[in-house]
């Protein structure tokens, strides 16, 4: 079992304020002809994306678009800090009023510190619709989330609750402080993050810089070959 004085010895803040986000986006517009007598029209669909009320289309990079949130924990202080143990999940609202084709997003954290914090991880997603919630930590083979989250979405059939096309999703993620974790009790006690040089530092704690990287493209159903 993991020491509980730990979490006194060692804290790394997640700071907002540094947070990169970099958006990669594949703009694919589908086009399609549609006979109307003897005239062909051709019409390019849909296809805008916004992200926490940011649309991803209009700058390659944004700031301050996934702020962490940390989850409660009676055994530790509740603040921002990232210790051994703590959890917590980036909020993520997709909304695709204006796509009409079904596409696929993947979504990864990259950390940007010199000395990697190997045991903090993306474990999982859940997608809330109202006091509704799905969370899924094993991809569609059954081996567990790592890291990277991928879906599908079709803005023909997928509305929430309130017939939006919009959809909630938190992507998990926890300092791994479990038997299967890679960092052991000393390894946690003496990692050390980047220095925070933000003018409001109290100069107590060290950071975990990361960017998150979301990358959107148009989904085609596979279809079987028949000989």
């Amino acid at each position: 079992m993991k020491i509980k004085s730990k979490l006194i010895l060692i804290k790394t803040l997640l700071i907002i304020s540094i947070l990169i986000t970099a958006y990669s986006i594949q703009r694919t517009y589908a086009k399609y002809y549609e006979k109307l007598g003897t005239t062909y029209d051709t019409n390019i669909k849909k296809w805008v994306i916004n992200v926490n009320n940011k649309n991803v289309h209009e700058e390659e990079t944004l700031t301050e678009v996934m702020n962490p949130v940390f989850i409660e924990n009676e055994n530790m202080n509740n603040n921002e800090t990232l210790v051994p143990g703590r959890e917590g999940y980036f909020p993520m609202l997709i909304d695709y009023s204006y796509v009409d084709l079904k596409f696929k997003y993947e979504v990864s954290i990259q950390q940007l510190n010199e000395t990697i914090l190997e045991d903090f991880e993306i474990y999982g997603f859940e997608v809330v619709d109202g006091e509704n919630t799905t969370i899924t930590t094993t991809d569609k083979e059954g081996n567990k989330i790592r890291d990277k989250i991928t879906g599908i979405i079709d803005p023909t059939t997928e509305v929430n609750s309130n017939g939006e096309k919009k959809k909630e999703i938190r992507i998990l993620f926890r300092w791994n402080d479990s038997e299967d974790s890679v960092m052991d009790n000393k390894a946690d006690t003496q990692y050390v993050g980047e220095e925070n040089t933000d003018e409001n530092s109290d100069g107590l704690h060290k950071i975990l810089k990361y960017k998150a990287v979301m990358t959107f493209e148009q989904y085609i159903d596979q279809v079987d070959s028949q000989n």
